[in-house]
């Protein structure tokens, strides 16, 4: 592939990256945890469950059905009056969600321009939501995607943190990346269907990622769920990796060493065993 073809590749990328992961989202979310600390964490465990519950039960209708939820709705209901409701409700909570994350964004976009300008947020809110509704107005997907390349390019130069620490960085990556490139093998194996390998993912390896102290300081946890995180090993990835950016860790370097060492030695002997012995690869 060419040069070109693949800049050209990153466009829906960049949509995905400005849109989710832009100033907004870090602003909102930083002046919200400073503020108001762990009261609204259990916002967080709901919508992590409600997100689980969601996504699996479209993949399975999905799998099984060949329909997205919408369609799926549409069919199931041959009364006007409850396919009436069941459309009013799905495009009230697309409606309504979609409207508090984009005005998190916007509220988030137009503090930091005020702090750079020094022009008022609320001057500047309107006018996003403004640009923002003219572009969707448009219609033109590569006037939409060119925006946003250029708007995480312009971001670039804001963002000055530097490693502090680069082979804490390779090493944490390269044994996370190992460790769960592991547990995929064997959940593959063992999997017989679909929910199978999705209960792994969704009942092991996003628990223990939430848990692990990945947006927040487990410093601040009580004591109990404090000493509990110290046996959660991907803690320990994140913590050995976010040292290696910022030059701070929750936890031990030392035992995080080991606990990523002995991780992957021991899901390497366990996936050598299971490829050794034909485990459900042989008939």
């Amino acid at each position: 592939m060419a040069l070109m073809d693949r800049l050209r590749a990153i466009g829906p990328g960049a949509i995905v990256a400005a849109a989710f992961v832009g100033p907004g989202t870090v602003t909102t979310a930083s002046v919200i945890g400073a503020e108001y600390a762990y009261v609204l964490v259990w916002t967080i465990a709901f919508s992590v469950l409600a997100t689980l519950v969601l996504q699996e039960m479209s993949a399975r209708l999905g799998l099984v059905s060949r329909e997205g939820l919408g369609e799926a709705l549409r069919d199931e209901f041959s009364n006007p009056v409850t396919k009436t409701a069941s459309v009013i409700l799905v495009v009230s909570a697309i409606g309504i969600g979609t409207a508090a994350f984009q005005t998190g964004n916007i509220v988030g976009g137009a503090a930091g321009l005020a702090t750079i300008t020094g022009i008022d947020a609320s001057v500047w809110g309107p006018l996003i939501g403004l640009i923002a509704a003219g572009l969707l107005w448009t219609g033109n997907y590569k006037l939409i995607e060119r925006t946003f390349v250029v708007l995480v390019i312009v971001m670039q130069p804001f963002a000055t943190l530097a490693p502090q620490h680069p082979e804490y960085i390779v090493f944490h990556a390269v044994g996370a990346s190992m460790a769960l490139s592991l547990v995929g093998t064997l959940g593959g194996i063992w999997a017989e269907k679909f929910d199978h390998i999705a209960a792994v993912t969704n009942f092991v390896v996003t628990p223990l990622a939430f848990l692990s102290g990945t947006f927040y300081s487990v410093e601040r946890l009580p004591g109990v769920w404090h000493a509990v995180s110290q046996f959660n090993p991907v803690f320990y990835m994140i913590d050995g990796f976010r040292y290696g950016f910022i030059g701070v860790a929750d936890g031990s370097l030392a035992t995080g060493f080991a606990v990523v060492i002995g991780l992957n030695l021991c899901l390497l002997f366990a996936c050598h065993r299971v490829l050794a012995s034909g485990y459900k690869l042989k008939s």
